[in-house]
């Protein structure tokens, strides 16, 4: 099955799922795009996103040769076990969601006539929704591709020509550790900037004026706060251990820092600095000015 003969079911029209379906849509024979919400299915249909529109889950997957799922991932498992009875003849199934662990154990208990890949494209945005969503979106950006035992060398071919068509940079990793590096990465950024945004309020409380003080940095920093409540809520719940894990080494590094400045141990301090200076030039080095890695 090639990308550019197929019928893709795109599941899901937020941030991720629109412009995935933007960027596919002249790519392939035919997309049908599938979503609950009404405004959003209207704002598709004033843009034409999609060839076809629906908001029938079992109607729009009637014909895909391949779906695409990309709402939240508890919609994801809840829809994974529904599709032996909605396409009992199979097809190819994709995911988009955010953690891997448990779709991908749940792909791995749909009947053999299905294939599946588990996918995570690490371009996400503080925005979302449709109207958020743009065909560049993937362009340059990594793709995290995980494995399951229904994982056919046919259906890793087409993930390959979806990557290509994204202008995506596919990087295949286990889910286990994509789980463990994105609460690292990703899920625990977001706390902390949650939590930054939380004291930056208690110290202003009495005197709302204060956040003139505030500059670009206490900006930047907690930028992800404003990322749809729901949507990480949901991200957390399926991660859960990871993102308690990492956030206990956070609160540990934090309170290390904060004894010594209690107690003016200054070297230490200035040592740590330092490092956390040459790891983050590295990191920006090989990350973001040449380097294909996660």
């Amino acid at each position: 099955m090639r990308l550019n003969e197929s019928e893709i079911a795109i599941v899901g029209l937020g941030l991720m799922g629109g412009s995935l379906a933007m960027r596919l849509q002249p790519r392939v024979r035919r997309l049908v795009a599938v979503d609950t919400d009404p405004q959003t299915l209207q704002l598709a249909h004033e843009n034409g996103v999609g060839d076809v529109l629906t908001n029938d889950l079992q109607r729009g997957l009637r014909n895909a040769d391949a779906v695409v799922l990309a709402t939240p991932v508890g919609a994801i498992l809840q829809i994974l076990g529904e599709l032996p009875d909605m396409r009992p003849d199979g097809c190819l199934v994709l995911d988009i969601g955010s953690t891997k662990r448990q779709i991908v154990a749940a792909m791995e208990l749909l009947p053999e006539v299905f294939a599946a890949v588990g996918m995570h494209p690490l371009c996400g945005k503080e925005t979302s929704g449709l109207k958020a969503a743009s065909p560049e979106l993937y362009e340059g950006q990594p793709l995290a591709i995980c494995r399951t035992r229904r994982s056919t060398a046919a259906a890793l071919t087409f993930v390959e020509e979806v990557a290509l068509a994204l202008g995506a940079r596919p990087y295949e990793i286990d889910a286990a550790l994509h789980d463990a590096t994105v609460a690292a990465t990703s899920h625990l950024p977001y706390i902390a900037a949650t939590a930054l945004m939380a004291v930056g309020q208690h110290s202003t409380a009495s005197d709302s004026g204060g956040w003139e003080l505030s500059a670009s940095g206490f900006r930047d920093m907690t930028r992800l706060a404003s990322s749809d409540p729901k949507m990480m809520l949901d991200i957390i719940q399926s991660n859960a251990d990871e993102v308690a894990g990492s956030l206990r080494s956070y609160i540990e590094s934090l309170e290390m820092i904060a004894s010594w400045i209690r107690t003016a141990q200054t070297d230490e301090l200035a040592s740590w600095l330092r490092t956390s200076q040459d790891e983050h030039q590295r990191y920006v080095s090989e990350k973001w000015e040449g380097s294909n890695g996660l």
